[in-house]
């Protein structure tokens, strides 16, 4: 590894450490989980959305413009649209009626909010987070062998290794607010790193004609797949557990329609310079790149001395550790308080239950390297099945239980079951017969449909 490249590595991981050690607190179970619910308006924002993108931002969305073009420019909009509505409808309810019920996490609040006493809930979403965050996490480290080994010129076993030590090292010490400062940071760094690259990236090719670009992509607006990757994409923020909890973390519910702009603004300049990577990338390379999901990463390189194209591309590692911080608390969050606390120890004190999901962090770690050991699929494919799955299992559930009062607990779990075997059932399709149909759609109603019908058979 050269100089250069370490000093901005070693910098930027130590920026994360001392945020690490300054927002650290002694822990009970509901700062570690849920941050004593006292987030402010413009952490809530950054946090929400940095957790969200993950190395799709810097590899996935751009690979997938590069390689197929402007139709996947859909997939933005959709996810513009979907989180604006998940803050206007979604983030004020779920905040105030989680706190109604002293709930921690999505599967306390499922169990509390339909009366169930046997647990039932609390097992299987728990359980359906632990197959599809598995997958989800992988996608990160998949992502970060790829960065250490390009950029840092580190084998890839190793770079997983690196990546999963710094993402849970500060998770395991700090939890919630720990989490939710470092994404701040992060959430504006990855952002400045996607603006820059494809702008000096721009500036060294000239001017270029985007007329006949912006005609072919009003030509994709007659296709029915430019619909299918809006909600095929978008659907599933209703559903996104990591996301969510960010809403259930702010102190005064108030605050949600401020976070609402802040985070919309950072989101709209994330997703517009992350297609520019991919559309600025099509002109910039020749011959054509032969893994798509190099193109910023390669960008970067080409365009910045390597101090400071080493220092931005920690923007993609920025982007990978947000994410995966998020998702492991959550996950850690469902082993400890919704199977440890429900299933092996009802009478486990706050202690044990911090220890508990402490000791998921680590196993989850270890468990989510070797999945990831073996550079399974591709990240865009990963980050699609592991997003329907949590939306298709969640997002019905978490609209009609804030929406309608006569959901039971039978329909809430008959639900939950057809969203997630159908998420399987439509990738199985996709495969075998390449079919292009994203799982999440079909999936997420018929999930809200079982719901609906089944609460209505059973309601008394």
């Amino acid at each position: 590894m050269e100089t250069p490249t370490l000093l901005a590595l070693v910098f930027y991981c130590a920026i994360l450490f001392l945020i690490a050690i300054f927002s650290y607190r002694k822990q009970t179970k509901a700062s570690f989980l849920l941050g004593n619910r006292s987030l402010n308006f413009y952490v809530t924002a950054l946090s929400a959305h940095a957790s969200d993108m993950s190395s799709w931002i810097f590899m996935g969305l751009p690979a997938a413009v590069y390689a197929t073009g402007l139709i996947n420019i859909w997939t933005a909009i959709g996810l513009l649209i979907f989180m604006y509505l998940n803050w206007q409808f979604i983030a004020p309810r779920l905040r105030k009626e989680t706190e109604k019920y002293n709930a921690f996490t999505l599967s306390e609040y499922f169990e509390k909010r339909f009366s169930d006493q046997k647990h039932t809930l609390s097992l299987i979403t728990a359980l359906f987070s632990l197959i599809f965050y598995i997958f989800y996490i992988c996608s990160g480290l998949v992502g970060m062998g790829y960065l250490f080994e390009i950029l840092f010129n580190i084998e890839y076993s190793i770079g997983l290794f690196i990546g999963i030590l710094i993402a849970t090292l500060y998770v395991f010490t700090g939890g919630f607010i720990t989490i939710a400062w470092t994404d701040l940071f992060q959430g504006l760094f990855l952002l400045f790193a996607l603006i820059l690259v494809p702008i000096l990236a721009q500036s060294d090719l000239g001017a270029i004609d985007v007329k006949n670009d912006f005609f072919r992509f009003l030509e994709t607006a007659k296709s029915p797949m430019a619909y299918l990757l809006m909600f095929g994409w978008g659907l599933g923020y209703f559903g996104q557990p990591h996301i969510l909890i960010k809403f259930m973390g702010i102190k005064d519910p108030k605050d949600l329609k401020k976070s609402k702009y802040v985070g919309m603004s950072w989101l709209f300049l994330s997703v517009v310079f992350s297609c520019l990577v991919g559309l600025v990338g099509k002109k910039f390379f020749s011959p054509a790149l032969s893994n798509e999901a190099l193109v910023y990463v390669l960008m970067a390189k080409s365009v910045l001395t390597p101090f400071f194209a080493s220092f931005v591309l920690c923007g993609v590692l920025a982007a990978i550790i947000s994410t995966m911080n998020s998702q492991i608390l959550v996950l850690s969050s469902n082993v400890a308080n919704d199977l440890y606390k429900n299933f092996f120890h009802k009478q486990a004190t706050e202690k044990q239950v911090v220890v508990v999901s402490r000791i998921a962090i680590l196993l989850i770690g270890i468990f989510a390297y070797f999945i990831a050991f073996n550079r399974v699929a591709s990240i865009y494919k990963l980050v699609l099945f592991s997003w329907s799955g949590l939306g298709a299992v969640f997002g019905p559930l978490v609209i009609l239980s804030l929406y309608s009062k006569c959901i039971t607990k039978k329909g809430a779990i008959v639900g939950v079951f057809v969203g997630a075997c159908s998420v399987f059932i439509f990738e199985g399709l996709n495969f075998f017969f390449e079919w292009a149909i994203p799982p999440l759609v079909p999936s997420f109603f018929l999930g809200l449909l079982s719901i609906y019908a089944f609460s209505q058979k059973h309601h008394k």
